[in-house]
């Protein structure tokens, strides 16, 4: 087996100063008797240079790219610019952030204000760091179901579930004692007469004995009134036809407060997640445009060391600086947490719901509003 540095080192021969100077005057002598292949080339004159150390001296490639950034950076150059090469070439992936601290780059040049150019991070004279979005759709690709949370962050009404396919009785059991007075109050406008079909037997005394039908009377109101109003009326609305409008109107309210309510969970679900991420709380603010324009924006306060965490975790995965491919803050971070397999939320609708009692309670208060709809 051929000895080299490498076979007889065990320690990590970056950390070894004696090759690290070994290194330096190989270099320093090839430059010197321009033992290299001229080229106009950066790139190609400097991986010459490299190609010579690795074949004098036995060590691998990216142990002697590792010491030329070093020694560069000892001479007060930029490595990249002089030796027209980029991070992806000179370090693998999971180690670029040591790579650049470790060959001093990372204390000399980095400038949080270059690296962070993102067109939604502003960073004030003081340095504080702030994210503005437009809207908290901008936040949805964030989370592992994108489209959920874009609906669930929307100001619209969305519909994520259908109430109308609900049983009746199913959601008769939500309305609460305070609604049925209301209900029982709304039958004589939706109807004034009661089809003969699906009318509780408690009621046959006051069916027409030719007819059937059921006039909708004072008398008939004050008898289910002080009956069994709830069952009467859940009977009545399910089974008669002449009341479909009424239990239309329900149903509606039903479907719409149900959904409210799975919104309005799934937003604050997003939120608290959303807040954790950034490490600062998401609120409205008005801010002054550079030409005095007054934006409405949604703000996060973010930390620098929350930004340098993200920024050197994206570095490491990509062996890149993120500038070069990034316009938006939010769009770096979305392709950190994917890779990471970290993305938000992990909620599937086919077996999430929202809190029944949460629903149950916007159910009862928005029902008022839906009574006499359809009348």
């Amino acid at each position: 087996m051929k000895l080299t540095f490498q076979n007889i080192i065990s320690e990590d021969i970056r950390d070894n100063s004696k090759i690290e100077n070994a290194v330096y005057k190989t270099l320093s002598s090839i430059i010197k008797n321009k033992n290299y292949e001229e080229d106009e080339r950066r790139y190609v004159k400097w991986k010459g240079v490299a190609d010579s150390i690795v074949e004098i001296m036995g060590i691998t490639y990216w142990d002697v790219i590792y010491f030329m950034f070093k020694w560069a950076m000892s001479k007060g150059m930029d490595p990249f610019e002089e030796f027209d090469m980029e991070l992806d070439t000179v370090s693998s992936q999971g180690e670029s952030v040591d790579f650049l601290e470790r060959i001093g780059w990372w204390d000399k040049n980095f400038d949080i204000l270059k690296m962070a150019n993102f067109h939604d991070i502003i960073i004030d004279k003081k340095g504080k760091i702030t994210l503005y979005v437009d809207n908290w759709e901008e936040f949805a690709e964030l989370f592992e179901e994108e489209q959920t949370f874009e609906r669930a962050l929307s100001e619209d009404y969305e519909e994520f579930f259908s109430g109308w396919n609900e049983h009746f009785s199913t959601i008769w059991e939500d309305v609460d004692d305070k609604n049925i007075p209301r209900i029982l109050e709304a039958l004589p406008i939706y109807t004034d007469k009661l089809a003969p079909y699906g009318v509780p037997e408690v009621l046959d005394e006051f069916a027409d004995e030719e007819t059937g039908v059921v006039d909708v009377t004072p008398r008939l109101l004050s008898f289910i009134k002080d009956n069994d109003t709830n069952n009467i009326l859940e009977e009545l609305i399910e089974e008669n036809g002449a009341l479909s409008d009424l239990k239309h109107d329900i149903k509606n309210a039903y479907n719409v407060a149900y959904n409210d309510a799975a919104q309005s969970e799934l937003f604050n679900i997003a939120k608290t997640e959303l807040e954790e991420l950034f490490g600062g709380k998401i609120d409205w603010v008005k801010r002054k445009g550079p030409d005095d324009t007054v934006y409405n924006d949604l703000a996060v306060t973010i930390s620098e060391e929350n930004l340098t965490e993200n920024l050197k975790k994206y570095i490491d995965y990509y062996s890149e600086f993120p500038r070069t491919n990034y316009s938006s803050y939010i769009g770096m971070l979305t392709d950190i947490l994917n890779e990471n397999n970290d993305l938000l939320g992990g909620i599937d609708l086919n077996y999430w719901y929202p809190d029944s009692g949460k629903a149950q309670e916007y159910f009862n208060d928005a029902l008022p509003e839906y009574l006499y709809m359809s009348t």
